[in-house]
């Protein structure tokens, strides 16, 4: 019986679910990009990325503006030896590993034995405001799907690639 609860407990939260996906006004989406759009890993346009993330990483936005409001997904291609520090975002992340491993944390202060394995295919959801860290020992490349506008504030402003000095 209690099994029977729960599957129909389930069943309702994803028929409601469903129900505010097809409720949502999709025109903010579309008039967020250029519309219709197809793009294939050769056509990525891979540029380096912001301040606000460690040289050495590449970034192809593939659709939306992840400085302005609204939906976006971008690519983030790590090199060898790649990390993030500790940090959070004022919006949620959807994050899924296109190539390689990505190793994450979710502790005020990087520590590379507490971290999590995502491997090609894994994908994590980082709510808003919920610290993170992010390293690869390997190349590796994820996809971020979020709304903008994106922005990244450090635990330890040291950390922050924004507040190096030049030398």
């Amino acid at each position: 019986m209690r099994i029977i609860l729960k599957m129909i407990s389930v069943l309702g939260l994803l028929i409601t679910w469903q129900s505010g996906l097809m409720a949502q006004d999709h025109t903010k989406m579309a008039s967020d990009t250029i519309g219709y759009k197809i793009l294939n890993v050769n056509e990525l346009k891979w540029v380096d990325v912001p301040p606000g993330l460690p040289k050495g990483a590449m970034v192809a936005v593939l659709s939306g503006d992840p400085f302005k409001e609204g939906p976006f997904t971008i690519r983030l291609k790590f090199p060898k030896g790649y990390a993030v520090m500790p940090h959070w975002h004022p919006t949620a992340e959807l994050i899924t590993v296109i190539e390689g491993t990505v190793y994450m944390g979710t502790q005020e202060t990087f520590d590379k034995q507490k971290a999590g394995k995502l491997e090609t295919g894994g994908f994590a959801v980082l709510p808003s405001k919920s610290v993170h860290y992010a390293f690869c020992n390997d190349p590796a490349v994820i996809q971020i799907q979020g709304t903008g506008p994106f922005a990244i504030s450090y635990n330890n402003k040291s950390d922050d690639p924004r507040n190096a000095t030049i030398r």
